[in-house]
C-alpha cells in the first residue's frame, strides 16, 4: 500500500511541476511586446537561458526568441511549403523524392539573415537564404 501512495505522491508531484507555466523575465516580456504589440495566444517556454514565446499575429503562427535581457535573438514564422525558395525545393525533391514537407518555417535573425527551417520526416534541415542547407538536426 505504501508503495502505491508514494507513487501517487510522485505523479501528482511531476504532473504540478510539468503544468507550470513559464514566465519570462521582465524584459524578455517587454520586449516582446514592443516588437509584436498585436500579438494573440502567446505562451512562453524555456530554451537554454533564454526565452521562446510561440504567438499568433493576424493569421501566422510563430514563435520569438528574447533573452534575458530583453534583447531580440530571432523570429520563427510558418510558411506554405511553396513559399520556400527554389533551391531549397529542388534539395528536397532531389534528396527525398515522394517524402512531403511536414512543416517550413521562415526564420529572421537579429542580424538580418535569412535561414528556413523544414521538417521532413523525423528530420529538421535549416537552409540558408540562398537555399543551401547548413545543418541536419533530429525533430
Amino acid at each position: 500500500m505504501k508503495k502505491y501512495l508514494l507513487l501517487s505522491a510522485a505523479v501528482c508531484i511531476v504532473a504540478t511541476v510539468t503544468a507550470q507555466k513559464t514566465v519570462p523575465s521582465a524584459a524578455a516580456k517587454k520586449s516582446f511586446e514592443q516588437k509584436y504589440a498585436d500579438a494573440t495566444k502567446t505562451s512562453w517556454e524555456k530554451e537554454g537561458k533564454d526565452y521562446e514565446v510561440n504567438f499568433t499575429q493576424g493569421s501566422n503562427k510563430m514563435s520569438a526568441v528574447f533573452d534575458k535581457a530583453g534583447a531580440w535573438k530571432e523570429t520563427e514564422e510558418v510558411v506554405a511549403a511553396t513559399d520556400l525558395p527554389a533551391a531549397v525545393t529542388t534539395y528536397v525533391q532531389t534528396h527525398y523524392k515522394g517524402t512531403p514537407i511536414k512543416r517550413a518555417e521562415k526564420i529572421t535573425k537579429a542580424n538580418g539573415n535569412i535561414n528556413y527551417e523544414v521538417a521532413i520526416g523525423k528530420k529538421e534541415y535549416i537552409f540558408d537564404a540562398s537555399g543551401k542547407m547548413i545543418e541536419q538536426e533530429k525533430e
